[in-house]
């Protein structure tokens, strides 16, 4: 059964939690993510992890999950609540046939989902702006916060977006949402009128930067996984990938390695 995970007191918002053993790892704090460790002396195959994290479908939505050697399973839920559920049952547990260790872990604020190479994020572009908007302006008619618009030349985004045909004041608006969302947002602004000037918006792929990508991951190495504050982008072709200059995970099974990855945006 879902707890209550709120309540007003004195005007105090204030979180509720189940009381989970206090000798259990960060039993004291709310947290979504969950290692599973199958306790086996041999790698299981992907369609056995998928069946074991399948099972933990039933305490709550998983939002991401990432299968790391044949034996653990790095879940992130969409809800804390059901990771306490799931200490609750003690932490060993016997699932499908396989002896599993569960564990609660850290999950970074601004980690993102686990990604496949074939996935991509997107943004909206705004063109055709008046030199005095500024991105409080943008932030109140988009309805984000201020750090998620970027106005040329002062962003991250310039370099890999902008074109030799567009205009020279323009700006970005991130961390929208899906594509489904981000083109309904572009839609429903594009057109408007700021400044006596009538702005274009169009939703784009967001590029992804190579130096933001987890080193470590790319060759099926991160002891970190969910935990980890780089990104975890996961190349769709896994072992099978050729590619030299790809610098997505793959698992350490891959006999090919790729030559040293850029460390920064230039």
């Amino acid at each position: 059964m879902k707890v209550q995970q709120t309540i007003q007191f004195r005007g105090t918002e204030s979180f509720i939690s189940r009381m989970i053993p206090k000798d259990y790892f960060l039993s004291h704090q709310t947290t979504t993510g969950l290692l599973i460790q199958i306790q086996e002396n041999r790698q299981l195959s992907d369609e056995k992890l998928e069946a074991i994290s399948q099972y933990f479908e039933r305490y709550g939505s998983i939002n991401c999950k990432e299968y790391i050697n044949g034996q653990d399973i790095y879940v992130i839920f969409h809800n804390y609540d059901a990771v306490d559920q799931i200490m609750l049952n003690g932490e060993e547990q016997m699932i499908d046939g396989y002896t599993v260790r569960v564990q609660k872990v850290r999950v970074p604020t601004e980690r993102r989902a686990i990604l496949n190479s074939n996935d991509q994020e997107f943004c909206i572009h705004i063109s055709n702006l008046s030199t005095k908007v500024t991105s409080e302006d943008l932030a109140s008619l988009f309805n984000v916060h201020v750090a998620n618009v970027l106005i040329r030349p002062f962003n991250q985004l310039t370099e890999h977006l902008v074109e030799s045909q567009r205009t020279p004041y323009e700006a970005w608006i991130i961390n929208v949402g899906n594509r489904k969302e981000t083109q309904r947002l572009a839609k429903q602004i594009n057109g408007r009128t700021m400044n006596n000037t009538i702005i274009r918006c169009e939703a784009i792929e967001e590029p992804l930067k190579v130096f933001e990508l987890c080193e470590k991951f790319q060759n099926g190495k991160c002891e970190h996984s969910i935990s980890c504050n780089m990104k975890h982008v996961s190349c769709v072709k896994s072992d099978t990938c050729i590619d030299t200059k790809c610098w997505y995970g793959h698992p350490s099974s891959r006999n090919v390695v790729s030559q040293r990855r850029p460390t920064s945006g230039r």
